[in-house]
């Protein structure tokens, strides 16, 4: 198995009973603006099913890293 990585994750799209995930790389930054930019990296096609088990797995997580992340040091908008 091999790692990819990936800066964040871009659009998401649902069509035909498949969710389709695009990721994105932070690019160098555009010489004239000096603002970095983020360009495509990786496409993920899933079923929608495995797809919402995937979701499931990641709130648990979420629910577990904001168990032990202090209130004063969480990303403003998330509660637990």
């Amino acid at each position: 198995m091999s790692d990819l990585f990936v800066d964040r994750l871009g659009n998401i799209a649902i069509a035909d009973g498949v969710v389709r995930l695009d990721f994105l790389r932070l690019a160098a930054p555009d010489p004239e603006t000096k603002q970095a930019r983020m360009d495509p990296s990786l496409r993920l096609a899933i079923p929608v099913q495995s797809f919402l088990q995937a979701v499931d797995m990641l709130d648990k997580v979420r629910t577990e890293l904001l168990r032990q992340t202090p209130v004063a040091t969480r990303p403003v908008g998330k509660s637990a």
